[in-house]
């Protein structure tokens, strides 16, 4: 009976493996922004203000990490769909998020923010700049 089970235990192992495998490849995809999309242009939305989903991840990334805009009112959308605390702040603007978090409940915050004259305007995680987590927007 013994070496029944460990005949058996490859073909239990494999397809486990693969399902995990799988798995994480879903989740990753389904982060807005992640290596998929390094850029995004702002759409406008039904009021009239432009808006872009910016999510974050588990490597101190943002997604998209640059984002293309015109002057006028931009409306951000921060999801995190991770285990990590992440915001976006704007030092230049003096405006920072509420922090989002994979805690149900805390995955979506919004910041909307005003580009007053085309420029780049920097933005980073406040928590994880020194990892990297930063990137801008571009303002036409």
């Amino acid at each position: 009976m013994r070496r029944h089970a460990l005949l058996l235990a490859p073909l239990v192992a494999v397809p486990l493996a693969a399902i995990g495998c799988g798995n994480t490849a879903r989740q990753e995809a389904a982060v807005p922004g992640t290596a998929a999309s390094a850029s995004a242009t702002a759409t406008t939305g039904a009021d009239g203000v432009q808006e872009v989903v910016v999510g974050t991840t588990d490597k101190f990334r943002f997604g998209p990490a640059t984002v293309h805009a015109h002057t006028g009112r931009l409306r951000i959308v921060l999801i995190d769909d991770g285990n990590y605390p992440h915001n976006i702040a704007f030092s230049s603007l003096h405006a920072t998020s509420a922090t989002v978090s994979g805690t149900p409940g805390q995955q979506r915050k919004v910041l909307t923010v005003t580009f007053a004259s085309p420029g780049t305007y920097d933005f980073v995680c406040t928590y994880h700049s020194s990892a990297g987590m930063k990137g801008r927007v571009v303002v036409s």
